[in-house]
């Protein structure tokens, strides 16, 4: 691959997109960040940009070009989300908000890319917020290259507000009213089947994949009259977006959701005004609270048709503190 200030040979080898495809967004974040401070002719600048035309030409001899795209809040590479540790995740959102602020995207890097190429988008991209451009003018100054590629951010994630929040109100307070109703069923004696919550998590696993933010802040809503059932959904969705940012796989998150979503459910057991009591417990009501771990397990186990979900969700309640 040609490079400016020499050429470079490449490492030879087969990288696994999604083993890999973490750097490439790190490096990417870490490139933008460095253009901020010292000019594209910087050693710090040649550095970083070097290092990422690296990465992107040893994924390229796999797949032969990388299509680089922002959905939502996560970053996908060749249609494969892009699973993020917890050391690359401010470095992932840093970049997400530079995609949105330039109203990029899609960037597909081909196989013959170069630095000066990387050079010519970097120095572009940095300018542009500067320099008041539009996304029209940064796709011109990139078609001066030959290895890169743009697209716009598409339409279906810059969706009407208005609307994307309503559904997203609607999925939380479903989680609310099912585990409300959950808990009425088991106070009154009925049996309460736990595959019924699938549907319900498997709502929130798609909101939140698609609306991140605007479901999180619903977990700020509080309600003390009611404060078993919205902490409940609140866990659950919490814990939804962590495991999405850890990559898990969609079956694990649906589990985790259910899990998460029941994990107080022995609360039931505890008098309404010992959990709703503003002032400090007393010495005896901690040992009733202290209870409701155990209590959880054998509401759960009293369920109709244990299966494998239910036995994990009762793990949880027994080990959540």
């Amino acid at each position: 691959m040609k490079q400016s200030g020499g050429s470079k040979v490449m490492g030879s080898g087969v990288i696994d997109i999604q083993c890999s495809a973490e750097d490439l967004i790190n490096q990417f974040a870490i490139i933008f960040r460095t253009a901020r401070i010292h000019s594209i002719k910087n050693g710090a600048f040649i550095t970083a940009a070097d290092k990422f035309a690296v990465l992107v030409q040893d994924m390229i001899r796999t797949d032969h070009e990388i299509i680089m795209q922002l959905r939502g809040d996560f970053f996908y590479i060749n249609d494969q989300r892009i699973r993020y540790s917890p050391k690359y995740i401010l470095n992932s959102d840093y970049l997400a908000e530079q995609f949105r602020k330039a109203e990029l995207g899609t960037i597909i890097f081909k196989k013959e890319i170069s630095l000066d190429d990387i050079s010519i988008f970097i120095h572009s991209f940095t300018n542009k917020d500067f320099l008041n451009e539009s996304f029209d003018d940064l796709k011109e100054k990139i078609s001066l290259t030959t290895g890169i590629e743009l697209r716009r951010l598409e339409k279906i994630y810059l969706e009407d507000i208005p609307d994307a929040r309503r559904r997203v109100r609607k999925t939380y307070f479903n989680a609310v009213f099912y585990i409300k109703g959950v808990i009425n069923k088991v106070k009154s004696g009925e049996e309460v089947n736990i595959k019924k919550a699938k549907g319900v998590i498997v709502s929130v696993v798609n909101a939140i994949s698609e609306h991140e933010q605007t479901l999180l802040g619903m977990t700020a809503i509080k309600d003390y009259d009611e404060y078993t059932y919205f902490h409940c959904a609140n866990v659950s969705i919490l814990s939804l977006a962590i495991g999405l940012r850890l990559g898990l796989s969609r079956k694990i998150l649906i589990d985790l959701g259910i899990a998460s979503l029941f994990h107080d459910l022995g609360k039931i057991e505890v008098p309404n005004e010992i959990i709703n009591k503003p002032e400090r417990l007393a010495d005896f009501e901690w040992r009733i609270i202290k209870k409701h771990p155990i209590w959880g397990v054998k509401v759960l186990l009293k369920m109709r048709d244990i299966d494998e979900v239910t036995i994990r969700a009762s793990i949880v309640a027994f080990e959540h503190h």
